[in-house]
């Protein structure tokens, strides 16, 4: 069992990306999956699986340096590519 007060890498960097996304956008945002934190070529990156707390069904993927300086992640797009796909199904 795990014990609540022990916080993992993952659990830290959770909340980095998550912390991140609320100051690029607003709003509140969960990261379900954190990974592919080494491996790449300089192995200064992780990978957040997220979504906004408002709306579960848009999930994205975000790219986040290590420590915290930069984000990139595909929230616009993917709200955009789920509106369309709703007005295309009205």
């Amino acid at each position: 069992m795990k014990d609540s007060n022990i916080r993992t890498k993952n659990d830290e960097r959770a909340e980095m990306a998550e912390k991140l996304l609320e100051e690029k956008y607003g709003g509140e945002y969960v990261v379900y999956s954190v990974g592919n934190s080494w491996g790449t070529s300089t192995n200064n990156t992780f990978t957040a699986l997220c979504y906004e707390k408002s709306e579960p069904t848009v999930r994205f993927e975000a790219k986040v340096a290590k420590d915290g300086s930069y984000m990139h992640d595909e929230y616009v797009s993917r709200k955009v590519s789920n509106k369309m796909e709703e007005k295309m199904l009205i």
